[in-house]
């Protein structure tokens, strides 16, 4: 299954894929030096450099699922960020992101649940607060996030 990393700075998450057997992991970033460190731990088929402030340079229902961890704290339009997530999943994929706890307000659910209201996704889950990375040697355990997971329509 192919799968969207957005935002995948230095392959963390794209690492933790490939654990669990994904191999068509495409990852996308920002930051040159971010994508290079990801390279280096081969687990993507394809990098390339993307700002997910700006449409995903991807075809419609290309990916089966995409991911977005650690990443929404650098985007401006949330809302068109979920959409293009919804445009490049193919329906019955899955889009699955985190966010702060700090910035998990109402306003940032609103924008979300407005997704769920144009009806281009079904919520699956909402978890309440949890570590962001637990245990990782870079990222305090006391870093909060919620993790949300959708499956488009």
């Amino acid at each position: 299954m192919p799968v969207l990393d957005a935002g995948c700075g230095t392959g963390l998450t794209g690492l933790q894929l490939q654990r669990c057997g994904f191999d068509r992991i495409t990852g996308v970033d920002i930051s040159p030096a971010s994508l290079e460190k990801a390279r280096q731990k081969g687990c993507y088929r394809d990098l390339k450099q993307q700002n997910l402030n700006e449409p995903l340079d991807f075809a419609a229902d290309q990916f089966a699922a995409a991911q977005c961890v650690g990443t929404l704290t650098h985007v401006e339009n949330i809302a068109e960020l979920m959409r293009e997530f919804c445009r490049v999943v193919r329906p019955q994929g899955v889009v699955l992101f985190t966010q702060r706890t700090d910035l998990h307000d109402d306003r940032f659910k609103s924008v979300i649940d407005d997704v769920s209201a144009a009806g281009l996704w079904t919520r699956i889950l909402r978890t309440g607060p949890g570590a962001y990375l637990p245990g990782h040697e870079d990222f305090s355990d006391e870093k909060k996030v919620i993790y949300e997971i959708y499956r488009v329509n």
